[in-house]
């Protein structure tokens, strides 16, 4: 009789242990896609700058010499350098700054290409591995 007590709640802790898993498992995707979220905001406002310099680079150029050679008076022609120049400037920062942003740092690049989900989104990966150590515990001490 005590055999089949223990069977039985041996049963519902593997059913319990089960049902855990498996909420943990639909919050870290939960996370795992606002972080996804999270990163395509950001990466969307980055590409944006990008886009707002390098227009800001074609503007420059490709106004600024016809209106250089338009108006090749002394006096004009140094503001219409002073004038590409400032689009230049303000372009270029624009796009590093845009590139700088959407650019993994060196320091997140280290280790293998198993390690990119600890790089784009680390909250999700450290909740996975918390969720495989839980499970691993659940397991080892319901065996014994």
């Amino acid at each position: 009789m005590l055999l089949l007590a223990v069977a039985r709640s041996s049963s519902e802790l593997a059913a319990e242990v089960a049902r855990d898993a498996q909420r943990l498992v639909q919050l870290q995707l939960q996370l795992a896609q606002q972080e996804a979220k999270e990163l395509a905001a950001r990466d969307g406002m980055a590409v944006g700058l990008m886009a707002v310099g390098a227009l800001l680079l074609a503007l420059g150029t490709l106004v600024g010499i016809p209106v250089m050679i338009v108006v090749w008076i002394p006096n004009h022609v140094v503001v219409a350098a002073i004038w590409i120049g400032a689009y230049w400037v303000v372009g270029g920062l624009l796009a590093l700054i845009g590139f700088a942003v959407l650019k993994p740092k060196p320091r997140q690049l280290r280790g293998s290409r198993r390690d990119l989900l600890g790089v784009l989104m680390p909250r999700s990966r450290q909740s996975f591995q918390e969720t495989r150590d839980w499970l691993r515990r659940q397991i080892s001490s319901n065996a014994r």
